[in-house]
């Protein structure tokens, strides 16, 4: 029987941090771009080098899904793509062995799903090589 996957406390942190990046933009569906800002924010908090900063993906998830005028009143919802970008990263460390996800995995896995829009990294003033690069 294979161990059961679960999230380090930073990754935990990371979804967190994704839907608070919603709230405070008054956007209500959560995609795979607030899964990774939330990932490279709690990274950069605990003094991983060369990522962009929480100003920076911010800027970059307001150009790719602007912000709201009025103040969310229900819960934030996951979208599709951020569910497929989940399963996929998630599905490809289950697949590799992992039985505990940190933020680092979880933002190389969301890189690596294909579900972020390219235009993330750009308006976050990085590229997805040097995000990579920095994640090591």
């Amino acid at each position: 029987m294979t161990e059961p996957l679960s999230l380090s406390e930073d990754a935990a942190l990371a979804l967190r941090e994704a839907e608070n990046f919603c709230w405070r933009a008054n956007v209500a569906i959560l995609a795979s771009e607030h899964i990774l800002a939330g990932a490279l924010v709690v990274l950069g908090r605990s003094g991983a080098a060369g990522l962009p900063g929480e100003d920076a993906v911010t800027t970059a998830l307001a150009a790719i899904h602007g912000t709201g005028s009025a103040p969310l009143t229900d819960n934030v919802m996951w979208g599709s793509n951020a569910r497929d970008a989940l399963n996929r990263a998630l599905g490809d460390l289950v697949e590799a062995g992992t039985t505990l996800v940190d933020a680092r995995a979880l933002a190389l896995g969301l890189i690596a799903s294909g579900e972020v829009n390219p235009a993330f990294y750009g308006a976050a003033g990085t590229t997805k090589q040097a995000v990579v690069a920095a994640l090591g």
